[in-house]
């Protein structure tokens, strides 16, 4: 049995622990997990500092990212869903599976003949009648396109780890691909903002159409294309009573006050939110690896609407070699799409990218043609909407995320914050992201052959580290 510990300092640990693996969460400590025999050698010497338990729900099973993924019917799978690998189990499948897939000696494998719903694969391993295991997977099996791996309109883009996209390999390069060449359409931005408001309307086929806000620049201009397209919406913010967000709120209702549009508001403490793992189970299900994303799906619960993130607009971005390229979301803000795909609902979870012709809108326009600075920041990102026709008087001095003041309703002691060591680390020690992602390459006609790879290291944004390095307000 393995054990998820939290480890003050372990510079001379390396000796002890060959079986375990190390993960940094915040200041000098770090995650173990390993067999206990081994962690309690470590413990028991003089080269362990201190240590304590994690408190991150813990699971026997080999396969903690209990969501096996998206499967094109007749694709050849494998899976191990034994019990640690254990052998001495006798397993059993207690669910109907679809024709062509098969179930034996722990192990799932075949090639579904059928398209299905999200299915649950109920595992028993049987050791004696004194010990059974149950263990729920879950697995989809489609045909066509697979819209958790784009989701912008006529799936212009896609995503996904490794020139094949596959759902989830982060020993591979995250690639987001747009196979097709720019055109050099002179419409507007705003123009193509509000065209593809007007899409999204059609989309929703009658349908309230539910606009997720912020008090964000990107949240505001989302809304002027509605609005410019005269395109009915209800803007909804959530606001987390511990205050972690009041910036946001602020900017938020001074925006909406100023256009004379009621907010659909509703509070809810993000700490408690957090503290009672209730974002676990999503996470396992729609892979993100920082809980706050947790609450953004759970705004999504409104089965009667038709839902709408803006995402964010177009960056440009540069290389390891100095080339320049076009920055885009990455794996985790796919979280929504994946929810989407999953629960077979449609949505919008990247608005400001819906379209190929709002995103060439901004490659043409010529603040991105005149860009020549070294790193893209939040002012930038606000020129560019600015200079794009989008008003931006309501658009706060500098970049929130939201969860600023979240650090503050946790504890803290001499290992460091509990939401770093129960929550957000153990989170990304499950899903950990590629150590590098790919850059879109732009030249003088647009966008260049995605094939001509522009390869980036992939820093996630909410990890300690970079956090410690970066200020959130130069985010974009």
């Amino acid at each position: 049995m393995k054990s998820l510990v939290i480890v003050k300092n372990i510079v001379s640990a390396s000796s002890f622990l060959k079986s375990s693996t190390l993960f940094h969460v915040c200041n000098d400590t770090y995650l173990i997990d390993g067999p206990s025999q081994e962690l309690e050698y470590f413990f028991n010497s003089s080269h362990c500092i201190d240590y304590k338990d994690c408190l991150f729900p813990e699971s026997d099973w080999v396969q903690d990212y209990c969501y096996l993924g998206d499967i094109h019917i007749f694709q050849n799978v494998k899976f191990d869903l034994r019990l640690n690998g254990d052998s001495f189990y006798e397993y059993q499948v207690i669910s109907k599976l679809p024709k062509g897939l098969f179930f034996s000696n722990g192990l799932l494998f075949g090639a579904s003949e059928e398209e299905t719903e999200v299915i649950d694969i109920e595992v028993v391993a049987i050791r004696s009648k004194y010990k059974v295991r149950y263990r729920k997977f879950q697995i989809r099996f489609y045909k066509g396109i697979n819209k958790a791996k784009s989701y912008t309109f006529e799936d212009y883009l896609s995503f996904g780890y490794g020139e094949n996209l596959v759902d989830y390999d982060p020993t591979q390069v995250y690639y987001r691909i747009i196979k097709e060449s720019v055109s050099k359409s002179k419409i507007s931005p705003m123009k193509a903002a509000q065209d593809a408001a007007i899409k999204i309307h059609q989309e929703a086929n009658g349908k309230k159409i539910e606009l997720y806000v912020s008090g964000g620049v990107d949240s505001q201009c989302m809304a002027q294309s509605f609005i410019n397209a005269k395109v009915p919406f209800q803007p909804v913010l959530m606001i987390d009573e511990g205050g972690s967000n009041e910036e946001d709120v602020h900017y938020c209702r001074k925006f909406f006050t100023k256009q004379s549009i009621e907010l659909k508001e509703f509070t809810v403490s993000y700490k408690d939110y957090i503290q009672s793992y209730k974002y676990l189970n999503l996470a396992m299900k729609y892979r993100f690896n920082n809980p706050e994303y947790g609450l953004l799906l759970e705004l999504m619960n409104n089965k009667d609407a038709f839902p709408v993130y803006a995402g964010r607009p177009i960056s440009v971005s540069h290389g390891r070699d100095g080339r320049v390229g076009l920055g885009l979301a990455v794996d985790e803000t796919l979280s929504r799409a994946r929810f989407l795909e999953r629960e077979r609902r449609n949505g919008c979870p990247e608005f400001l990218i819906y379209t190929k012709e709002l995103i060439e809108s901004f490659l043409n326009d010529s603040y991105i043609k005149n860009f020549s600075e070294d790193k893209w920041l939040y002012k930038n990102k606000v020129e560019m909407l600015e200079a794009a026709g989008f008003d931006v008087s309501c658009a706060p001095s500098k970049k929130y995320t939201g969860f600023e003041k979240l650090g503050m309703q946790f504890s803290e002691d001499h290992f460091g914050h509990d939401l770093w060591l129960h929550h957000r680390g153990p989170l990304k020690y499950r899903f950990q992201n590629s150590s590098q992602r790919n850059v879109i390459p732009l030249n003088e006609k647009g966008i260049g052959d995605w094939k001509d790879v522009i390869l980036k290291s992939y820093e996630d944004g909410f990890s300690y580290s970079y956090i410690q390095k970066n200020m959130i307000e130069d985010f974009h």
